[in-house]
């Protein structure tokens, strides 16, 4: 499910921060965050917006000469004395919808370089595919209700591991779309990706351990015998890995 970058939440409290005469400490959901003093009271709404993201900056005045586009600048969310910092702006309309198509927020994620005809160290790896979606869970800071709402539900309990993203995928040889994909990628209909790159093997820019780790667990041996095509996703963990 991909994740709301921009949504309209209630402020459960606002707590005031030792030593700090600019700003006070608000929960949102399971969020704790920074906003200015005086600007939220307890049960107030704020639109809430989670980076990192793009944002476009509309200028105040276009005319003649000025700007014909909106700059677009890179929303972060940032640590002060170890809380995270969210942008939380006054707003008294609905909750729980997602606002980044109205104000032209979109998901940041590090652009691609142009991929060279030759395989060379300087050569980058090809680009993840969009065929297949990224990982992408729910945050529980944004889950504040789900027991109230699905108490008499089960609930499987799972841990955000701090590792990297890992895809490894088999496309058999009748399916379209195994021709986008480059063929020195693919080894006996599979292949393997990080977050945002189609991995070759022995490449000079490619992880050694995501390689290693499909190897060892031979999936290159055991999807193709599913007999359909498929995508294992998951996180690559490790103390060698970034």
């Amino acid at each position: 499910m991909p994740r709301k970058l921009v949504t309209v939440r209630h402020v459960s409290a606002i707590t005031a921060i030792p030593q700090a005469d600019r700003i006070a400490a608000a929960t949102v959901d399971g969020w704790t965050c920074f906003v200015p003093i005086n600007v939220f009271k307890d049960g107030d709404l704020a639109s809430t917006g989670h980076g990192p993201a793009i944002c476009s900056l509309v200028p105040n005045i276009i005319g003649p000469g000025g700007p014909t586009s909106a700059p677009d600048i890179r929303v972060q969310t940032i640590q002060i004395r170890g809380v995270a910092k969210l942008e939380d702006i006054p707003l008294d309309k609905l909750r729980d919808i997602s606002f980044e198509d109205i104000l032209n927020v979109r998901k940041f994620e590090k652009p691609g370089m142009p991929l060279q005809q030759t395989l060379t160290s300087d050569t980058p790896l090809p680009e993840y595919f969009d065929f297949i979606p990224r990982t992408n869970q729910e945050r529980v800071q944004n889950l504040a209700d789900v027991f109230s709402e699905h108490g008499t539900e089960i609930f499987e309990e799972s841990t955000k591991m701090d590792g990297s993203s890992m895809t490894v995928f088999y496309l058999n040889d009748a399916n379209p779309l195994i021709s986008t994909v480059p063929s020195e990628t693919i080894h006996n209909g599979v292949a393997v990706c990080s977050r945002n790159r189609i991995l070759v093997k022995n490449h000079p820019r490619s992880p050694p351990l995501f390689y290693a780790t499909a190897r060892a667990l031979n999936l290159h041996e055991i999807l193709p015998k599913i007999g359909r095509n498929i995508a294992l996703q998951g996180e690559l963990c490790g103390s060698s890995i970034d």
